[in-house]
C-alpha cells in the first residue's frame, strides 16, 4: 500500500468502501503481524495536514451514520405502527382476529429480526470509525507538537 492509495481512498471512495479499508488495514485481526499494523500507521503519519482533517470530518460523520441510539425511536414507531396495523385488520376480520395478530406478530417479528441481524454490522464500522479518528486525532497532536 502506497501513501497515494490511502489518500484516494479517503477522499474518493464511499463511506462502506473506506470503512471496510480501515477494518482491512487498521482493525485488529489475529491474521495481521505487528509490522503490518507500523507500516500503515507510518503511512498515515505521513499525510498531510488537510487530508488528516478531512479524515476525521469523514470517521465522524461515519460514526454519527452508524449510532445505534437511533434504532430505538424506530423500533417503537414501527412496533407502534404494526400494533395499530393489526388492531385495525382485527376489526375488518371480526371473525378472523386470531389470524389478524397471527400476521401482526410474525411481520414484526421478521423486522426485529432484520435489525438485530444489522446490529453487529453497523456497530463494527462504528467501532472502526472510532479507531481511525482517534488515530488520526492522535497523528495530527503529533504533527502540532
Amino acid at each position: 500500500m502506497k501513501l497515494k492509495d490511502i489518500k484516494n481512498i479517503i477522499y474518493q471512495s464511499e463511506d462502506k468502501e473506506l470503512l471496510n479499508f480501515i477494518n482491512d488495514h487498521f482493525a485488529h485481526s489475529k491474521n495481521k503481524r505487528v509490522n503490518d499494523y507500523k507500516n500503515n500507521l507510518d503511512l498515515l503519519k505521513r499525510l498531510d495536514k488537510d487530508t488528516i482533517r478531512f479524515a476525521i470530518a469523514r470517521m465522524k460523520k461515519s460514526e454519527h451514520n452508524n449510532d445505534l441510539t437511533i434504532l430505538s425511536p424506530v423500533i417503537t414507531i414501527l412496533l407502534s405502527i404494526f400494533t395499530l396495523a393489526s388492531s385495525v385488520l382485527a376489526i375488518q376480520l371480526r371473525d378472523l382476529v386470531y389470524l389478524a395478530y397471527s400476521l401482526s406478530l410474525i411481520m414484526i417479528l421478521a423486522i426485529l429480526t432484520q435489525i438485530i441481524r444489522l446490529i453487529p454490522q453497523v456497530k463494527s464500522r462504528k467501532l472502526n470509525a472510532i479507531l481511525f479518528r482517534s488515530l488520526l486525532e492522535d497523528i495530527e497532536k503529533e504533527k502540532k507538537s
